[in-house]
């Protein structure tokens, strides 16, 4: 799928969504089938308790006995209130159909380094931000290729 080639279309989705200063390293080798990219960029306005850099990694592995990839996907958010707290984890299954068709299931997960008693407020309003933002980003994807 060409968003995570890391080329002009990559970049132009993902403004698009409001990641500005958005920066990816090229995929590399981990093990075998396995590569890793580093993808930096910030949130602005769509977090409104954080405006800063978030940092993530993302790993991509062939999808066994199929045709596709899994996109799994750690974020952190080094300097927001309590972003020491957790980590947010992104998974994306890509499965070709046709040579101009695919399907894409994505999961979005909350994992809790220390727990704290703003925990459901942090999850709930991250959860929510970040799933309106992988639905409007599909959306885009599904509108340029048609």
């Amino acid at each position: 799928m060409e968003l995570y080639n890391g080329g002009e279309f990559e970049q132009r989705v993902m403004k698009k969504v409001g990641c500005t200063e958005y920066t990816v390293t090229a995929w590399e080798p981990v093990k075998v089938d396995v590569y890793q990219r580093q993808v930096n960029f910030k949130l602005g306005k769509h977090l409104p308790w954080y405006n800063g850099k978030i940092q993530s990694t993302q790993h991509k592995s062939i999808v066994q006995g199929r045709n596709g990839w899994i996109i799994e996907q750690i974020l952190t958010i080094p300097h927001a209130v309590l972003g020491s707290h957790f980590n947010v984890c992104l998974r994306y299954q890509i499965e070709h159909e046709t040579p101009d068709a695919c399907h894409v299931s994505a999961c979005v997960g909350i994992k809790w380094l220390k727990i704290t008693r703003s925990s459901q407020v942090i999850a709930r309003s991250t959860l929510f931000i970040l799933t309106s933002r992988i639905k409007k980003m599909f959306s885009l994807i599904e509108k340029e290729f048609k």
